[in-house]
């Protein structure tokens, strides 16, 4: 199984995925970033950091293969 990494840009910062997670595809990986995109911003201002800005770039052997802002998974929290 493929390893894809979560990096998350916000504004100039990057915050690189240093580990990853197996997933079984792309579809697969795109819910996890969803899911872990809900529950940072079930915190939204955790180190002074407004997450909903925040878009995760998933990564696959060092290549971006897709993005998601995190402001798309905030219509799944209500």
């Amino acid at each position: 199984m493929p390893r894809y990494h979560f990096n998350v840009v916000l504004g100039d910062k990057l915050i690189g995925d240093q580990v990853g997670q197996t997933c079984p595809d792309l579809e697969a990986a795109h819910h996890r970033a969803s899911s872990i995109a809900r529950e940072m911003l079930g915190s939204p201002r955790v180190y002074g950091v407004q997450w909903s800005e925040a878009v995760f770039y998933i990564v696959v052997d060092g290549q971006e293969i897709a993005t998601m802002p995190f402001s798309e998974s905030a219509k799944h929290l209500r």
